[in-house]
């Protein structure tokens, strides 16, 4: 899971070792920057993970944030800057640094540091451990360690690296072009399966927006053949990732229809028929079968957020992101689907910003108990994106819920624009 996040000059983004909980709930008003929080948490699992819209990963996920506009306006330079402390699998944590360079022209636009560091120092050692540092203090140059252990000669080695292109994606690369990185265990062995480790984890990142969903995509019936491996940015092949994880674990369909029945009682059933090598979604409700077609907007968002929310935990999502999952829903179903995210476990960390303070106030208990991290954003404010404090608003909360502060405009947590 992401431990701490720190971000500098993207959008309108700013935070310094902001820490998360399991379940991270954004609020504030709308261009106050939690779409952009998303974007910059998200950047490296992009880089890594996205088809590519230009020759390397790092360009391609720059291009889809605008270039030059990814910098702040009101920053005095051209460059972003962010530090990722995460916890990896058998209890590893690294500290990944990526500072980007932008400008009008393509050849403005590059990796202007780029580092992968242990969290806390060794033992015996007065600093975190350094795998890897490049284009600083030189571009194009990276110097990679060649000994983890304290007390050991640790010799650095220096090579070319591609200042377009993360360290993350070239690497393998760059064993083939530098045959002594190749030769040497410490950098064959332990900086590789760390980057390998750091793949794998950015590539079950998964974020969405429910503005973006495409509904009449999701109601027409779909090519039985159509990738069912993850769902799509705008939710399309839905039906094809229901029927192939109802195929890869025989639990998932009962499971998936006992939460369904919670929040539509009137369900009864619900079924993937085929023909003809198409697929398609049916409900049963009041005695009789329902295509999605025939099914409300609210519903077909529902359908989609329950999925996400109920993939068996082997599929491992690191991270999940989702934006207004309030969208389109009663606020009764916003209560009850706020009690399945923190019922959940097919993810190990999640972040999600909302404007409802019907689904808020599911969340104030899990706060008080330090399970559930609470974020505001404010521009206007002297700090602009800040965590809630749980003692500072201990005395707030009493009897109150922090959907009823958000309601009245309580400026500890923000609520109605001015």
């Amino acid at each position: 899971m992401i431990r701490s996040f720190s971000c500098k000059n993207f959008r309108n983004v700013f935070c310094e070792d902001l820490e998360f909980a399991k379940i991270n709930i954004l609020i504030g008003a709308n261009n106050a920057g939690k779409s952009n929080f998303i974007r910059a948490l998200s950047f490296a699992a992009n880089m890594v993970s996205n088809p590519k819209a230009e020759t390397t990963g790092f360009l391609s996920e720059l291009k889809r944030n605008g270039w030059n506009t990814a910098v702040d306006r009101h920053a005095h330079d051209s460059s972003f800057r962010f530090v990722w402390n995460l916890e990896l699998l058998k209890g590893r944590s690294v500290v990944y640094t990526l500072c980007a360079n932008v400008g009008k022209k393509r050849e403005e636009n590059y990796i202007a540091e780029e580092s992968l560091d242990s969290s806390e120092a060794r033992e015996g050692a007065l600093v975190p451990y350094n795998f890897f540092r490049c284009h600083s203090p030189k571009s194009g140059i990276g110097a990679f360690s060649t000994a983890g252990m304290t007390g050991a000669k640790n010799k650095r080695l220096y090579t070319d690296v591609n200042k377009y292109e993360s360290v993350l994606l070239q690497m393998d690369n760059l064993f083939f072009e530098k045959k002594e990185l190749f030769s040497t265990p410490f950098v064959r062995d332990e900086i590789r399966n760390v980057l390998e480790a750091m793949r794998i984890y950015f590539r079950s990142f998964f974020s969405y927006s429910c503005t973006a969903f495409n509904i009449a995509a999701i109601r027409e019936m779909q090519d039985e053949q159509a990738d069912g491996s993850y769902l799509k940015k705008d939710g399309s092949n839905f039906v094809n990732v229901f029927l192939n994880t109802m195929n890869m674990d025989s639990e998932f369909r009962d499971k998936y229809l006992s939460v369904l029945k919670k929040l539509v009682n009137s369900c009864e059933d619900i079924r993937v028929p085929e023909a003809g090598g198409k697929i398609w979604m049916e409900l049963k409700m009041n005695g009789y079968y329902f295509p999605l077609s025939e099914l409300s907007d609210g519903t077909i968002h529902l359908l989609l957020l329950l999925l996400m929310l109920n993939l068996p935990e082997h599929n491992g999502i690191s991270m999940l992101a989702i934006d207004e999952p309030e969208m389109n829903l009663h606020p009764a179903w916003q209560k009850l689907l706020a009690k399945e995210i923190l019922r959940c476990q097919s993810f190990k960390q999640c972040f999600i910003s909302t404007h409802s303070p019907d689904f808020l106030d599911e969340f104030t208990d899990g706060f008080l108990l330090g399970e559930v991290g609470i974020f505001v954003f404010d521009p206007l404010s002297r700090i602009p994106l800040r965590k809630l404090d749980i003692e500072e608003m201990r005395p707030e909360l009493g009897e109150w819920t922090l959907g009823d502060l958000y309601r009245i405009g309580d400026p500890m947590i923000g609520g109605w624009p001015q």
